[in-house]
């Protein structure tokens, strides 16, 4: 196997099949990697509880994880966060006011949750977020009032997804959003990813060199 120091893999669409699990011939290429001395990592848009389906498969492979997009980097062995970066809070309350005036599902994920609404999980299929229902229904943490909820946790939005009812309304939702001082990225569906400025999902050098020291 060459001789690679880091390897760094997404999830969605990328570590995981179709059906949203890992296969036993990646796994397999995995552990081997990690026996050979190369430091296995997940960059993904998931943050901790999102992960919890697959402790069994990567649990002794995965060490790091840059998780929320890159908003969160955690030391999968020990589960100390080392690095968590989050919205300020006033445009945090604008992009879920956004959202919510589009009749958005807004979803907030925190260092160690994906928090959504009771309604809005039951919702999920009609916005094309079927496939993550069990998921959220399972590992989030729903609450009534997703603004309520940010009101009382200030600091803990890492990253704020919204799910739109269609292409106009998230249309709509980028041309405010635009405005904010936020990094944006196109979701599945109609969906519009919200990170704070100079977060995205790559694994840029200070994140390597955090997980390599």
């Amino acid at each position: 196997m060459p001789d690679y120091r880091l390897i760094a893999l997404d999830m969605d669409g990328t570590l995981l099949t179709s059906d949203k699990r890992v296969s036993p011939r990646t796994v397999d290429a995995l552990r081997a990697a990690a026996e050979s001395g190369a430091i296995v990592a997940l960059s993904t848009g998931r943050t901790t509880s999102e992960l919890m389906d697959y402790r069994s498969d990567l649990e002794g492979i995965v060490g790091y994880a840059s998780l929320v997009s890159g908003g969160v980097v955690r030391n999968m062995t020990t589960g100390e966060t080392l690095h968590a970066q989050s919205i300020d809070f006033d445009v945090a309350r604008a992009v879920v006011a956004q959202g919510l005036d589009e009749n958005a599902m807004v979803q907030i994920l925190t260092p160690e949750y994906s928090v959504m609404t009771h309604a809005d999980v039951d919702r999920m299929p009609e916005l094309g977020q079927g496939i993550y229902q069990r998921l959220a229904r399972q590992w989030g943490y729903l609450v009534d009032d997703i603004a309520e909820f940010l009101e009382a946790h200030p600091t803990d939005a890492c990253k704020v997804n919204l799910h739109h009812v269609d292409r106009a309304s998230c249309e709509r939702t980028q041309r405010v959003l635009e405005e904010l001082p936020v990094q944006l990225a196109a979701g599945e569906s109609a969906s519009i990813e919200v990170t704070p400025r100079g977060v995205t999902k790559a694994m840029d050098s200070s994140c390597s060199a955090t997980i390599l020291v």
